[in-house]
């Protein structure tokens, strides 16, 4: 039977695994920023040996792994030199969408939840007297420094209540204080509002394509993740490859999915001897995507 202990463990800060839950990274890539962290921040280190094959051991096989970590470091999110790989703990640099549903303040309210004492009987049978405590670790990321917030209390007995209601009515006084209504969605309009790199007519053709590719979708509607993260991936190429892609797929591909439209520019570039680090055009340089703005918070 396994039984971990807490001996070794890996020293990451809250902060910055907060930031890593709620990016909107697909299971490849968080495989891979997962095994960048244990090799690194696990082995006391802030960057990590790997080679190709070693991503094998998380399920990323040699045909994907290139394009994967290609698009991390072009996202801002991982910083590779030759072996080395190191986690940019730079979260606001990171070009990648969050979660639809990020919201600051609902995830404080969550934090604050499970940091408190829990008035539940349940749980004064099995553990007695409950401490809970949170640990805020400038590990190897800053320093040595280790800061611990302790929050300790006595978890009352069912007979201690006179009122068999009692406990029922202080666990409902604890949800209701710390409930957040749910973000508003995003909108497409939203989401082209933050490219502004594309002019008014190129930002109408993209406007056409999206409720083109929603009509190939199953549902017959695309979700708005969707389109914030394709066009973050678009960010590498200039607008121009961008265009052209996008008119050769309207014109020829209305029934394949946005996947097919990177394809295109990908060939394009390859076409036209260029790169995907967005340096085919002269001067053309990749705007930083403002993080913030993908998280909505409650009215």
């Amino acid at each position: 039977m396994a039984n971990p202990q807490p001996s070794q463990f890996t020293r990451i800060s809250n902060e910055l695994y907060n930031a890593i839950m709620q990016t909107d990274f697909s299971k490849r890539q968080r495989n891979i920023i997962d095994l960048v962290i244990r090799m690194s921040y696990g082995c006391g280190k802030k960057t990590a040996i790997l080679r190709p094959v070693d991503f094998e051991l998380v399920g990323i096989y040699k045909t994907h792994i290139g394009r994967e970590l290609d698009y991390l470091v072009q996202a801002k999110v991982l910083v590779m030199q030759g072996e080395q790989v190191a986690l940019n703990k730079n979260y606001e640099e990171w070009r990648v969408s969050l979660v639809k549903n990020a919201n600051q303040e609902r995830f404080k309210a969550l934090i604050k939840r499970n940091l408190g004492s829990y008035q539940n009987s349940n749980l004064k049978e099995n553990f007695g007297e409950m401490e809970v405590t949170e640990t805020v670790t400038k590990s190897y990321q800053n320093s040595n420094l280790e800061v611990t917030k302790t929050v300790t209390g006595q978890l009352p007995h069912p007979s201690d209540d006179k009122d068999s209601g009692t406990a029922e009515r202080k666990v409902k006084d604890i949800k209701e204080n710390i409930y957040t209504p749910p973000s508003p969605p995003i909108a497409i309009e939203d989401i082209l509002a933050r490219f502004p790199r594309y002019n008014n007519r190129q930002t109408d053709t993209l406007r056409n394509y999206w409720q083109m590719i929603g009509q190939a979708h199953k549902n017959r509607t695309i979700p708005p993740s969707i389109v914030a993260k394709e066009m973050d991936y678009w960010e590498r190429f200039p607008a121009g490859i961008v265009m052209e892609a996008i008119e050769i797929h309207m014109r020829k591909y209305q029934s394949k999915q946005e996947d097919y439209t990177a394809g295109i520019m990908r060939r394009l570039v390859k076409e036209k001897g260029g790169s995907t680090n967005g340096t085919i055009s002269q001067g053309h340089q990749t705007p930083t995507l403002d993080r913030s703005k993908f998280l909505w918070k409650g009215s």
